[in-house]
């Protein structure tokens, strides 16, 4: 449902452009910067390859990119232990593997991804640490290094070993740009490599591979269209002709295939005579041609004719007629399809080998529960607004009377999220004081909390990228508070078109309603036994509620479990700060809490961004410790079953939570120092005076 913009941890990224030139001393950081905020890995979702590997575990993440407090920080850090295998993040040719000041040892590896050059970098080897050299060719996933602490690490030793990890645009060599690589690494974890070869199934197909051959326009949705069509073969290229798509095609085995696209024809005229060659060189597989539509596109009119001439013996993806009833699918050269045209366009190309389309036309979901919503003169204007964004600006209408006014809709931007309709503007009152910083945390929560039913890609807030899925980002300085998006809460929605005559809205699910007691579908699985055989006589007010509800979020964990954790950690008081830094009830360490730690409503579901709310809360930091425990026995559980981990589960996942699920890797079994040896002993004792006994 969601739109899955880049972004990234870290992460990234229409509304503006962000530009930070930025020279460091040493000669390994320079740096010119330019970022699109929904998309940050820059250009037209260049992270498309078809053969992505992730480059190392990223288990413990450490640092983020240009963090405030390390804002020349050009790569995200992720410490696993010295000697875990690094691996190539894509098809490529090293382009420098040896010293380099601060880095100790790098590695520089230049790639072509969808026709853009695009360089990758790891850092903090030792020499003996590094498997490849420069001018070697390098294949996704192939092994290149070791994890190491050479170099400028914190601290000095063993105990800062990390994989340092850049993504440049342009090249690192070359005078490119560092982009946030977080999206990068969704993208790879999120399984592109997983394609099959041959026989992938479509949807709505029983056998036999897709193969489409695209230009431009699948360059750019090919993220789209992979997840449409899995398995889908494609060859896509800029510039290309039908008639050298057809070439293409001639070169393909076509045997197994069930399906074969010609997304070809914004860049000529197609002859007859090509047809003629598609339809041969197709086989017995089904032939699928395409209308063509855009102010841009000179030749669409002798195109479109061309494929309704055919239409009788072959499929049809009929873009032109999207493109009529949606102009804002086409950006401002008037051929190419914006990031909500993208999307639109790799489902209509699904439609035509039986998928189960989305449905580029489908309305907003209706939910029922919420109260209606009505006009507010708190909007500046509903003119010109897509249905989500209407929806997001009347919720916030109702829902904070602090609000004065909610700007929408602008003629001319840089991007479309405004000229399309998708955006909308929540201008905060006293934004520079507590008062309004604290109204701003409210609102962003609250959408946050009601993301999926409001149809939300991504939100800003004080300098802050905000998306629906994956990690927020700290943005670039843009030198104003309205640049900064300090003085409102910028909201970007899917759309889902302009309303219809009256068009009703609806508050979120429960907002304005009461669930019944106990019916509650926000609540974690299992969350109705309160008790789960916890004695908490001696448990703190505070926590009696909690540790039952955060215990409940997996079968690996019960309430004795987390309160003998809770116990160790914290003697359940909020505020201690340990010798290392950790930090209240559950002693999150600073980095672990931005990734793991979330504010959460009085049910226990997650209301806020990763790094909201408080280790010091009982709500917040109680739910978090369950999740963390729960994301660490999942990790670690196919590891147990293949022998690589080999120990009891509960003290492999209490090692994992003290010494990090890397370190416990490492070792096979639980981490080796002495902490975690009498940490992984001490709590299961612990629980035993928590257990009620029956």
């Amino acid at each position: 449902m969601r739109s899955k913009v880049l972004a990234t941890i870290m992460v990234g990224f229409l509304l503006l452009t962000l530009l930070v030139v930025v020279i460091l001393s040493g000669g390994d950081e320079e740096e010119v910067e330019c970022v699109d905020p929904a998309n940050p890995g820059g250009g037209a979702a260049p992270v498309n390859s078809k053969n992505l590997a992730l480059p190392h575990p990223l288990d413990t993440f450490t640092s983020g990119f240009r963090t405030p407090d390390r804002p020349d920080h050009q790569g995200v850090d992720f410490a696993e232990g010295e000697g875990t295998p690094i691996y190539a993040y894509a098809d490529g040719v090293v382009a420098q593997a040896g010293q380099a000041g601060g880095f100790g040892q790098w590695i520089v590896i230049d790639h072509q991804l969808d026709g853009k050059q695009v360089s990758t970098v790891y850092g903090h080897m030792f020499p003996d640490g590094v498997k490849v050299k420069t001018g070697d060719k390098v294949t996704a996933g192939q092994h290149i290094a070791d994890e190491g602490y050479n170099g400028e690490v914190l601290p000095p030793g063993p105990g800062g070993s990390h994989l340092h990890f850049e993504v440049w645009l342009g090249g690192r060599l070359t005078g490119g740009q560092a982009v946030d690589p977080m999206p990068w690494l969704e993208k790879a974890k999120g399984g592109t490599k997983k394609k099959a070869a041959s026989g992938g199934e479509s949807k709505g197909q029983d056998s036999g591979k897709v193969v489409l051959i695209g230009d431009s326009l699948s360059v750019g949705a090919r993220q789209h269209l992979e997840a449409e069509i899995p398995g889908v073969d494609i060859d896509a290229k800029v510039g290309r002709q039908f008639s050298e798509g057809v070439g293409v095609l001639e070169g393909e085995d076509t045997q197994d295939a069930s399906t074969v696209i010609m997304a070809l024809g914004t860049n000529g005229p197609i002859s007859q005579g090509d047809v003629d060659r598609a339809k041969t060189a197709a086989g017995n597989a089904n032939l699928v041609l395409m209308t063509v539509g855009g102010p841009g596109v000179s030749a669409a009119d002798s195109v479109n004719q061309t494929v309704k001439n055919n239409a009788s013996d072959v499929d049809v993806i009929d873009w032109a007629g999207q493109v009529r009833n949606h102009p804002d699918y086409i950006g401002a050269d008037g051929i190419h399809p914006t990031p909500q045209g993208s999307k639109a366009f790799a489902t209509t190309v699904a439609s035509t080998v039986g998928g189960a389309s989305k449905g580029a036309d489908k309305p907003a979901p209706k939910k029922t529960g919420g109260k209606e919503l009505p006009p507010s003169d708190k909007i500046k204007s509903e003119e010109h607004l897509q249905v989500d964004s209407v929806r997001v600006a009347r919720a916030v209408a109702a829902k904070f009377p602090q609000i004065q006014e909610i700007g929408g809709w602008r003629e001319h931007d840089e991007y479309d999220d405004h000229p399309s309709g998708r955006a909308v503007d929540i201008m905060i009152p006293k934004w520079e004081s507590d008062e309004g910083v604290k109204l701003g945390d409210s609102i962003r929560d609250y959408l946050y909390g009601h993301r999926d039913e409001l149809n939300i890609e991504y939100m800003i807030w004080r300098q802050r990228y905000i998306p629906s899925e994956g990690e927020s980002n700290q943005m670039a300085d843009q030198g104003s508070p309205t640049d900064n998006h300090f003085d409102h809460v910028h909201v970007t929605t899917e759309g889902h078109g302009m309303p219809k005559k009256g068009q009703k809205y609806t508050a979120p699910d429960g907002d304005g309603a009461s669930p019944t007691e106990g019916d509650d579908p926000c609540a974690p699985a299992g969350a109705g036994a309160m008790d789960r055989n916890l004695n908490d006589a001696e448990i703190p007010e505070e926590l009696r509620k909690w540790i039952p509800l955060s215990a409940a979020q997996c079968d690996d964990i019960d309430a004795p479990l987390l309160a003998g954790l809770l116990y160790q950690e914290s003697k359940f008081q909020p505020g201690p700060v340990s010798h290392k830094g950790a930090q209240g009830y559950a002693q999150f360490m600073p980095r672990t809490w931005a990734a793991k730690g979330a504010k959460v409503d009085d049910k226990g579901k997650v209301v806020g961004p990763p790094g909201s709310g408080s280790p010091n809360d009982p709500a917040d930091a109680t739910m978090a410790s369950g999740r963390y425990l729960c994301e660490i026995a999942e990790l670690q559980r196919p590891k147990i079953a293949s022998g690589e981990l080999k120990g009891d589960p509960t003290e492999l996942m209490l090692s994992g939570y003290n010494a990090g699920p890397g370190d416990t890797e490492a070792a096979g079994g639980v981490a080796q120092n002495a902490e975690t040896q009498e940490y992984v002993k001490v709590i299961p004792e612990h629980a035993k005076r928590f257990e009620k006994k029956l």
